[in-house]
């Protein structure tokens, strides 16, 4: 089966709707590992006033990541993700 609808089909909508209701949102687009290559991800992030700070919120796998009981941003995800990478590769 062909997939018709992407993750930025996904990210632009979310960012649409969240800036229609008054939300500061945005979309995070993952680096590639060729210009060519479909590898990538885009990830839309709502700004948390409460937490003062980015979260992300990805419709396309209807998810979220939370550590420590917060709420992550992309950019978060992804240094926990390296840590978690480095510390498995030094156990192996």
């Amino acid at each position: 089966v062909k997939r018709s609808i992407y993750c930025v089909h996904y990210a632009v909508a979310f960012v649409q709707f969240a800036t229609t209701i008054g939300l500061e949102s945005r979309v995070v687009v993952s680096e590639l590992t060729h210009p060519t290559a479909w590898d990538g991800h885009c990830i839309p992030e709502v700004y948390c006033r409460d937490l003062k700070k980015w979260v992300m919120l990805d419709p396309d796998t209807d998810l979220t990541f939370i550590a420590d009981g917060k709420n992550l941003s992309v950019l978060e995800f992804h240094e926990l993700m390296h840590v978690l990478y480095v510390n498995k590769k030094k156990h192996h």
